[in-house]
């Protein structure tokens, strides 16, 4: 059996090398540049962290693995959603409807339809039993689950702006272009 390596990197940064370009580095000597992104949906996942606690993945670290990933891959040309609703929430992904599939009667999607994402080493879905999620746009349009998506992720790395929250916890606010910054715990009456 083979052994897995290792790769240690110290936190000490040059006016040479800051951190983020130091993970870059890493990424590249562990061999991620050698991985087929191409035509391939990739998830990063982070933690939002918890109200006081420090030991979460910071955004500006996920942000440097996500621009290493994007620009090692091609865009798909596939439209994702994600439906949110207060207790759930489900990743789609926009299918062309076949032939033999019965007209949908919303066709904004043209011949085309919603279809939960299979799963894959992502979940891709989730039911939060002791949670509620709420799910807010900055243009004050109003949240209304149902069983389109919520959210859109175009194939550019454009996404519908949103601020999601569990319960009063942390959230995440994210701009249309994909940027998201953690929002910080709501305070209690």
């Amino acid at each position: 059996m083979e052994h897995s390596k290792v790769y240690f990197c110290d936190f000490r940064a040059t006016y040479h090398e800051n951190l983020q370009q130091k993970l870059t580095r890493l990424l590249k000597t562990a061999g991620m540049g050698e991985i087929d992104f191409d035509k391939k949906f990739t998830a990063i996942k982070i933690h939002f962290g918890e109200p006081g606690n420090l030991a979460f993945l910071r955004p500006n670290w996920a942000k440097t693995v996500a621009d290493f990933v994007r620009e090692r891959g091609q865009q798909t040309g596939q439209l994702f959603g994600i439906i949110i609703h207060p207790e759930r929430w489900q990743f789609m992904r926009l299918q062309p409807a076949d032939d033999s599939a019965p007209a949908a009667a919303d066709d904004r999607w043209g011949n085309a339809q919603w279809l939960p994402l299979q799963a894959g080493r992502v979940a891709t879905a989730e039911t939060l039993p002791r949670a509620r999620l709420t799910l807010r746009f900055p243009d004050g349009q109003a949240w209304t689950p149902g069983e389109q998506p919520d959210v859109l992720i175009f194939p550019g790395g454009e996404v519908t702006p949103f601020q999601l929250r569990i319960d009063a916890a942390t959230g995440i606010n994210v701009d249309a272009q994909g940027d998201s910054q953690p929002l910080a715990a709501r305070e209690q009456p």
